[in-house]
C-alpha cells in the first residue's frame, strides 16, 4: 500500500492541472512551480512560443497564461508548460497533463 501511495504522489508531484478560465487565459497548477528554476524555465519557453504568451507567476503554485487564440490555444500552451519543466535538469520524470473542463 505504501508504495501505491508513493506512486500516487509521484504522479501529482509531475503533473500539470491545466484550467481554461476563457478563450486566450488558462490557469496552469504544478507543484513544480513552486521552484523558481521550474517557473523561470516557463517563462522563457513562452516568451519564445508563438501566440504573445504572457506569463504571470500568481503564487501558490499557479500559473496564469494570457495567449491570442488566433495564433495558438489551450492544448498546445499547455504542451509547451510540460516541455519546459520535462527540460529541468534536475528532475527528469516526465510530466502529465490533466485538463480540467472544456477546452474549446
Amino acid at each position: 500500500m505504501r508504495h501505491r501511495n508513493r506512486q500516487n504522489a509521484d504522479k501529482s508531484q509531475n503533473s500539470i492541472t491545466v484550467v481554461m478560465i476563457s478563450s486566450g487565459k488558462v490557469l496552469l497548477l504544478s507543484p513544480r512551480y513552486s521552484c523558481s528554476g521550474c517557473v523561470e524555465r516557463t517563462l522563457a519557453f513562452a516568451k519564445s512560443a508563438p501566440g504573445s504568451l504572457v506569463v504571470e507567476n500568481t503564487g501558490n503554485m499557479i500559473l496564469a497564461i494570457d495567449y491570442d487564440p488566433e495564433i495558438t490555444n489551450t492544448k498546445q500552451v499547455a504542451k509547451l508548460a510540460q516541455m519546459a519543466l520535462e527540460a529541468d535538469p534536475h528532475n527528469r520524470n516526465p510530466v502529465s497533463l490533466l485538463f480540467d473542463g472544456d477546452l474549446r
